[in-house]
């Protein structure tokens, strides 16, 4: 409970200094503080499970408010300008802005969200492509099942992007070198290019979803194939 009234202080002073406060730190560190405020929410949801049965209404209250907390400032600190808020199933984001910025939005209020490809689309589980396939969907863009499916729709339909053209929403495909799967030019992987060399993804080492500096640029097994604008 005090971490939660500590970061509810600290959201009160943000929102008191308004976009100047905003400003005034990186795009890497506000994507960086999104994500470890997502983590430091999911300790104390963690400790308000322990409650007793009789304190349920209480539990609900605070996970709730904790959730809202997260969203607001997942898109003040992501350099989102929440001036058109839509309350959805995983917390609020703004579809003020252009189709790319309004996916990436959507994509950090999922932060901290379980991996499972077997469980994909049941709860708060999400795979790579379901992830990226739900955030774009948040935008009105409707993306193919699969991470390979995703890169041949966006390769037929002239999508694809050089890499000094990247911005904030754009998707990015990573094939696994060697694979003879038959999959769409290997590709296994897929996540969403928030800017400022920083990507999030639904990450299935890490086990959940998380804001990432872009990889696998410099040759190796996994290796990016493809930069995309599904639009």
């Amino acid at each position: 409970m005090d971490t939660v009234n500590n970061v509810q202080k600290t959201c009160s002073c943000a929102a008191a200094s308004g976009n100047q406060s905003a400003a005034s730190i990186s795009d890497s560190q506000r994507l960086l503080f999104a994500q470890l405020l997502a983590q430091s929410m999911d300790s104390s949801l963690a400790s308000l499970a322990d409650f007793s049965e009789s304190d349920s209404d209480n539990k609900r209250s605070n996970g709730g408010s904790s959730s809202s907390l997260l969203s607001s400032l997942a898109g003040l600190f992501a350099g989102g300008t929440q001036t058109t808020a839509i309350s959805g199933p995983f917390g609020n984001f703004s579809t003020a802005g252009p189709v790319g910025q309004t996916a990436a939005q959507a994509a950090l209020t999922r932060v901290g969200d379980p991996y499972s490809q077997a469980r994909r689309g049941t709860g708060n589980y999400v795979d790579c492509s379901s992830f990226t396939q739900w955030s774009y969907g948040q935008a009105g863009v409707t993306l193919p099942g699969t991470a390979a499916e995703q890169a041949q729709y966006c390769a037929q339909n002239g999508y694809t992007i050089a890499r000094g053209d990247l911005q904030e929403g754009d998707l990015v495909f990573w094939s696994k070198a060697g694979c003879d799967c038959g999959r769409y030019d290997e590709i296994h992987h897929v996540g969403i290019y928030l800017g400022d060399g920083k990507v999030v993804e639904a990450s299935s080492s890490k086990g959940q979803v998380v804001v990432n500096d872009l990889w696998g640029e410099n040759g190796g097994k996994w290796q990016v194939a493809m930069y995309a604008r599904p639009y």
